[in-house]
């Protein structure tokens, strides 16, 4: 290696500690920690669903795990036959009071890792292992939380016109406390999309969802909400390479989401109205949630093998923290830029 080479190499690599760096120090500023079971999520449903990350709406996301944002086709590029992989998230709220007992979330961490095995160049098998640290939490509690551990399987379909279908299945694991709480034996989930390249710098996305729960409860121990039955979702987001300059890109994605909830036995019939407590809602209502964000991406040059992305975005709700819900109170309402869930975050996640 030349002297020259040497030389850039040596810059990549500051390059990229320095910006993990200042996406650690952006996190910690306060008192303590919570739990997913602190999350809008967690506190809204009263420890009711089994998804993977929060979810303001009752929503049944198991996305936080999986990095369904999906900004790229996330097609593993290597010639190896395996890819591990780490990524760090931090999540601020734009309001930080008045947040009407959700507080834990106006400031938190997601950390993740992944393995995957590469049979083939269209074939993917792989594990996440996900964590949230949150800032405000009882006495005693190191602030640290596990998320569900899932394992999924990917399949890539070559089409004409620079396009490809993506098919998954995914299992998620029932280890974060949320799910142990609701007493969730685990959850299934079937994706298709389709990505399409427009010329050299345009590409698209769109994604659908259907993911079942397999519950022990109908509500969670000690909780007066039901637990989710089964949710369909969908994505659609566009990003554009800039001409001038290829590692950097600018996007947008919306999401929404329906969740189907199980009927809690607890109460006699004649007394249950569903779960806004009104006698038009002889079941469970459907609810549904919704979001998106527009963001700004650079791919890092690489570093010995190892690919780095630094995603910055401008968001109501994300997969970590949960997407916001259309039913309020018992009445359709769409709130954009909702306090409890508008947000802005960074993200750093590294290949290799």
């Amino acid at each position: 290696m030349s002297p020259l080479a040497r030389k850039l190499r040596g810059r990549h690599a500051v390059l990229v500690a320095s910006l993990a760096s200042a996406l650690l120090l952006a996190g910690p500023v306060a008192q303590g920690a919570g739990g997913k079971e602190s999350s809008v999520k967690g506190q809204r449903n009263a420890e009711s669903s089994s998804s993977s990350g929060g979810s303001v709406s009752n929503g049944a996301s198991t996305d936080s795990n999986e990095l369904s944002r999906d900004r790229s086709s996330e097609r593993p590029t290597t010639e190896r036959v395996w890819e591990v992989g780490a990524g760090f998230e931090t999540h601020r709220l734009f309001v930080q009071t008045d947040l009407q007992g959700f507080g834990p979330d106006k400031l938190f961490n997601y950390y993740q890792a992944n393995a995957s095995w590469l049979p083939t160049r269209s074939d993917s098998v792989t594990v996440f292992l996900g964590a949230y640290q949150r800032f405000i939490a009882d006495p005693g509690e190191t602030g640290f939380r596990l998320d569900d551990v899932t394992i999924r399987y990917g399949h890539y379909f070559e089409l004409p016109g620079h396009s490809q279908l993506v098919t998954r299945a995914s299992v998620s694991l029932p280890t974060s406390f949320v799910s142990y709480k609701a007493g969730s034996l685990g959850a299934g989930r079937l994706t298709a999309g389709y990505d399409k390249a427009w010329g050299k710098y345009v590409n698209t996305t769109l994604r659908v969802n259907g993911t079942g729960f397999l519950q022990q409860y109908d509500s969670p121990r000690n909780g007066a909400t039901p637990n989710p039955l089964a949710g369909f979702s969908a994505s659609v987001g566009a990003r554009v390479r800039m001409p001038f300059h290829a590692p950097l890109t600018i996007g947008v994605e919306g999401y929404t989401g329906y969740t189907w909830f199980l009927r809690p036995q607890s109460q006699p019939q004649s007394a249950f109205f569903g779960a806004v407590a009104d006698p038009q809602y002889s079941q469970q209502p459907i609810t549904q949630s919704y979001g998106g964000e527009v963001y700004v991406a650079y791919e890092l040059p690489e570093v010995s093998g190892v690919k780095a992305d630094l995603h910055l975005a401008v968001a109501e709700g994300d997969p970590a923290l949960g997407y916001n819900s259309l039913l309020h109170d018992g009445v359709s309402h769409t709130y954009l830029y909702f306090r409890e869930s508008s947000e802005f975050y960074a993200s750093l996640s590294l290949r290799y």
